[in-house]
């Protein structure tokens, strides 16, 4: 588990994330909560290989989704 926080030129995001390492050196993030650079805050969660499945987030203006991605991080459903 990781707190995140970054604020240089390039990068502004804070958050938590929560990784797995099943054989010690290979390391996937499962879960991140946190806000991004463009200050939408957000929860995603990975399966076993690292690769975000679902997202939860909150833009900056308000705007409020729900999206299940397939294993190659395309989009297959989303409620707005």
């Amino acid at each position: 588990m990781q707190l995140i926080g970054v604020d240089d030129q390039e990068d502004h995001l804070v958050g938590l994330s929560v990784t797995d390492s099943p054989s010690g050196s290979d390391v996937r993030r499962r879960v991140w909560v946190g806000r991004r650079d463009d200050g939408a805050a957000s929860i995603a969660l990975s399966d076993g290989a690292g690769k975000k499945r679902l997202l939860l987030q909150v833009t900056a203006d308000g705007n409020a989704s729900v999206s299940f991605l397939d294993a190659n991080g395309k989009v297959v459903k989303q409620l707005p």
